[in-house]
C-alpha cells in the first residue's frame, strides 16, 4: 500500500515538475543553476575545511609527478 502512495506522489512530482517547466522555463533554469552553485560551494567548503585540517596537522600532501 504504501509503495502504491510513494509511487502516486513520485508521478505527481514529476508532473509538477515539467508543467513549471513549460510553464516558466527561464525561473525553472534559473532554480537548476543555482542549485549546482549551492552544491558547488558546499563542495569547496568541504575541501577548505580538510585542508584546513592538513595544514594545521602539519601533513603535506605528496608532490604530483
Amino acid at each position: 500500500m504504501l509503495k502504491k502512495i510513494l509511487k502516486w506522489v513520485a508521478w505527481l512530482f514529476v508532473a509538477f515538475l515539467v508543467y513549471s517547466i513549460f510553464r516558466s522555463p527561464e525561473q525553472a533554469a534559473g532554480l537548476v543553476v543555482g542549485g549546482f552553485q549551492g552544491i558547488a560551494a558546499a563542495f569547496g567548503a568541504v575541501f577548505a575545511f580538510f585542508d584546513a585540517i592538513l595544514v594545521q596537522s602539519g601533513s603535506t600532501p605528496p608532490p604530483a609527478p
